[in-house]
């Protein structure tokens, strides 16, 4: 995803089109912004009376201390755990039901603790020796 532009920039686009500089495409051109840029910045002006971006993403991780310290010692006593098992695991062990896996996959990654299975088969499927 391309970098946001500045909120200067977005104001200078509005202006001109308020001021009657141009048309979209004139605007576009001058600023080296996309038409559709120019239509969006405008959109949300009309609709907000703001044109600066709208918040990113991500926040504040839903799992407790004590989720994520369970959620550790799952994956230490079993390193070769699927997310679907650790999911069911957590669950039984008391953890919310509200707790989807991806949170548990980002929990564990965020603990630097790595899930990799155990290899039990070569490529054609006899068990290795």
């Amino acid at each position: 995803m391309p970098a946001t532009l500045s909120l200067d920039l977005r104001c200078r686009i509005v202006q001109a089109y308020l001021a009657k500089e141009g048309s979209y495409d004139e605007l576009s051109v001058r600023f080296s912004v996309g038409r559709a840029t120019v239509s969006r910045y405008l959109r949300r002006q009309r609709e907000t009376g703001s044109v600066a971006a709208k918040p990113t993403g991500g926040s504040e991780s839903i799992l407790s201390d004590e989720d994520v310290e369970s959620t550790h010692l799952i994956v230490y006593d079993r390193p070769d755990i699927t997310i679907a098992a650790l999911h069911e695991k957590f669950v039984a062990d008391g953890g919310s039901e509200g707790v989807s896996p991806s949170t548990l996959w980002r929990a564990v990654g965020r603990l630097g603790l790595t899930r990799k299975k155990k290899r039990s088969s070569t490529s054609a499927g006899r068990t290795r020796t």
